[in-house]
């Protein structure tokens, strides 16, 4: 078994935490309670200074005390040695530890000891080229510990007691926080507008990921569009590290606003809803490809790129480059999939509601989708491409209700199900 062991800092605050494992009649130590405030508010950054706005704030209650088991100890990560030197190292290109041994004329039996001292050196397999390896060696040159910086949060670490080496797991506890950033779109990109904001292109992702229902950002965003974000921030040594899970947002697109709440739905997982708890989740996702650029929209008389003439545009094409993964928009089932002179390769689904989606000009189709295949939203079911008649790698998808071409970014989906009466409480 193993203990993990809390230590708090002046403040209260827990900040490290170790796990030790140990034989099971070795534990004799007294347990505390210890509770861990979460904290609320912004930081003092900017554009994100300013308090949440009321309504955002409503959306997600402040977080609760909670109360959590701690093992109150005299342990702490360990400090350069007083005697000997320490190494700081990295793996190079094609080496192993056994090599970096060799390199710094450090002994095999002593890597040998740490290979073999538990089931926690089975990580050390892990290191890449470039992660901080740390090493103390004694005035003898024995390796008195190796401490391995596994990521941001984690150290693994093995020190050296009596004859044999002992390895143990320290993960640094980050002091959450809640952060409010908002930005205006000047150019159309959400990623400009983002980094603007102070926020990273991964949340820039996972934004556009919860209105994806409502917003193809492929094609409809648009300048003086906007958003706004409560999020959850990692804070460690008075630095921001990293960013947690969006708890609400707002994104107003041509002038119609869509608010997001995070909501755990126990084994649901996590689900945003509207304000009036309806999922954000629709039947049909609005753009068939993750966030790239649209080359040509939806047009019914526009000039045919190949002929020369005025043929009817009825869908939407999506530049990419080949390979790019699509998937389905929506459930359904396969009804035609292979290769005509026009289309090339393409996929065709039927929904319910008298619904049909195409997928025209991929590079390939995806094993085991054929006619009669059921697919699921968000299900790859091939790669873009320029197959058939096509000037460049690009996806063409069109939506068709009752067999009319409809403007698959324009046209209007069909709503979710919203939230039961039985968890509107909780919500």
């Amino acid at each position: 078994m193993a203990l993990a062991l809390e230590i708090l800092d002046q403040d209260g605050n827990p900040e490290w935490r170790i796990v030790v494992p140990v034989e099971p009649a070795v534990v004799g130590v007294a347990f505390a309670l210890v509770v861990v405030l979460a904290f609320a508010g912004s930081p003092a950054v900017s554009m994100t200074s300013e308090a949440p706005p009321a309504e955002l704030v409503a959306m997600v209650e402040p977080a609760a005390p909670v109360a959590e088991v701690a093992l109150v100890a005299e342990v702490a990560p360990s400090l350069p040695p007083l005697n000997g030197r320490r190494i700081e190292a990295s793996l190079r290109s094609g080496e192993n530890l056994s090599l970096l041994f060799q390199r710094e004329r450090l002994s095999a039996a002593d890597l040998d000891g740490i290979v073999k001292s538990g089931p926690i050196a089975k990580r050390l397999r892990s290191i890449r080229p470039g992660e901080e390896i740390t090493i103390d060696v004694s005035d003898d040159n024995d390796v008195t510990r190796l401490a391995w910086q596994a990521d941001i949060w984690e150290t693994v670490e093995f020190a050296r007691v009596g004859d044999v080496y002992e390895g143990r797991e320290l993960t640094r506890l980050p002091i959450s926080k809640r952060g409010i950033y908002k930005a205006t779109i000047t150019n159309g990109s959400l990623f400009v507008a983002a980094t603007r904001a102070g926020l990273e292109d991964e949340v820039a992702m996972r934004l556009a990921d919860v209105f994806r229902w409502d917003v193809d950002f492929i094609t409809q965003v648009r300048p003086g569009d906007a958003f706004r974000v409560l999020i959850e921030e990692h804070w460690l040594e008075g630095e921001l590290r990293e960013f947690g899970p969006i708890l609400a947002a707002e994104f107003t697109n041509r002038g119609l606003t869509h608010v997001a709440v995070r909501y755990e739905n126990g084994n649901a997982g996590t689900i945003f809803f509207n304000p009036d708890g309806r999922p954000l989740r629709k039947s049909f996702l609005k753009a068939p490809l993750e966030f790239t650029r649209v080359s040509s929209p939806f047009n019914p008389s526009r000039v045919h790129p190949l002929w020369g003439t005025r043929r009817p545009h009825r869908g939407t094409d999506y530049a990419a480059p080949t390979g790019t993964p699509v998937f389905a928009t929506g459930a359904g089932r396969v009804t035609s999939a292979g290769h005509t002179a026009p289309n090339g390769n393409y996929v065709v689904i039927r929904h319910s509601g008298g619904i049909e989606t195409k997928y025209l000009h991929l590079s390939r189709i995806e094993n085991g989708v054929k006619r009669g295949t059921s697919v699921q939203q968000g299900d790859m079911i091939g790669r873009g491409g320029s197959t058939g008649w096509s000037t460049g790698p690009h996806l063409h998808y069109e939506f068709v209700v009752d067999g009319v071409h409809r403007d698959p970014v324009a046209v209007e989906l069909p709503k979710s199900e919203p939230i039961p009466e039985l968890d509107k409480p909780d919500f």
